[in-house]
């Protein structure tokens, strides 16, 4: 990429392509979509900062293929791209390097990226079939906040009609807050569902597989703040991100108490949203989505990962929080301590 042409983009934010890969002691971590300033330049390259951790590297001109610019994120003075490079960046602990690609803005394959490819599908499949609103018992709504864990092994057993008498409570629906709560087996799944009176289908809904995967979503809990001055809806962020950690916790600890282990891969989405903002009191700003639908980076979480608790489990959800929260104009989420804590009572 010529000079000429980055001088143009100073302050710009962008994300990387190919995304950067992360390590720690014991190999791969998860692969976070992070943005990234492009703070400066010089005869050597240009200067980029990561927005959420502040790492800092020089790219080489001739390791940048080309600039983006991704206009439906721009917001509030702040222009936003995407780079395409021949590299990708190699990140352990505070030390940035790369290795070249084959092709700029593709990076070689994990070794474990087939079953990650097949979870993929698995979990784009689920969403397809929440937007077309034919799954299940129908889907009534428009914002859809969802969820999907995912063991990392596919041969998983699960005896769905030999599970515990409270197996409604264990896999409550996401936000399941008021009306009847019913279950029942339809093929190789076991559906727990919500309907208030009045409803015509389900409002919220989980499903265990007998592969030991759970989905679930909630159709209501995205309209409960409508904001009429500005005709749109406001998702409380707060709120939002406590339900969706409390949820997976007990999700995960449900199908451990089940004989369910780890890996797993985990993932949560905002469907049907553009149009809609992410409020909070606490920080100013934020923009309109412009996006149909938001869909973080899928989390793989190890099995040495402590899972024991909400903030065990927070922590491991935080990079999804903080890329839904980019999409909605703010750096990541606030909800967090320095010492990526979260910071407010799980009962919210």
């Amino acid at each position: 990429m010529k000079k000429d042409q980055i001088k143009k983009n100073l302050n710009h934010h962008v994300r990387l392509r190919p995304v950067a890969r992360w390590f720690d002691s014991n190999g791969d971590l998860n692969q976070l979509d992070d943005d990234w300033i492009i703070e400066s330049y010089t005869d050597e390259g240009v200067r980029i900062k990561n927005l959420r951790t502040d790492h800092t590297t020089i790219l080489g001109f001739d390791q940048i293929h080309s600039y983006m610019s991704d206009p439906n994120r721009n917001y509030s003075g702040i222009k936003y791209g995407v780079l395409i490079l021949n590299v990708q960046l190699h990140i352990h602990g505070w030390k940035v390097s790369f290795e070249p690609t084959e092709r700029p803005g593709k990076a070689d394959d994990p070794p474990s990226s087939t079953r990650e490819k097949e979870v993929q599908e698995i979990i784009d499949e689920y969403y397809a079939a929440l937007k077309s609103k034919k799954y299940f018992k129908g889907i009534e709504g428009k914002g859809i906040c969802a969820l999907a864990i995912v063991p990392e092994v596919s041969s998983i057993k699960l005896d769905l009609s030999n599970l515990p008498g409270n197996f409604n409570t264990l896999f409550e629906p996401i936000y399941y807050s008021s009306g009847s709560l019913s279950s029942e087996i339809t093929g190789r799944s076991r559906f727990t569902f919500g309907c208030r009176t009045g409803d015509r289908v389900p409002y919220a809904v989980t499903e265990v597989t007998g592969l030991g995967q759970v989905k679930a979503y909630n159709s209501s809990m995205l309209q409960s703040h409508y904001d009429m001055q500005e005709n749109r809806y406001d998702i409380p962020n707060i709120a939002y991100e406590c339900k969706i950690i409390t949820t997976f916790y007990r999700y995960l600890t449900s199908l451990k108490g089940s004989g369910v282990s780890g890996p797993f891969f985990i993932h949560t989405a905002l469907l049907n949203v553009q149009g809609y903002t992410m409020y909070t009191e606490r920080i100013s700003g934020g923009r309109v989505s412009q996006s149909e639908d938001i869909r973080p980076l899928l989390r793989h979480v190890p099995n040495d990962t402590h899972l024991e608790t909400k903030q065990d489990v927070a922590k491991a959800v935080r990079p999804m929080f903080d890329y839904i929260c980019r999409e909605f104009g703010f750096d990541k989420s606030f909800n967090y301590s320095e010492e990526d804590e979260w910071l407010f009572p799980f009962n919210q």
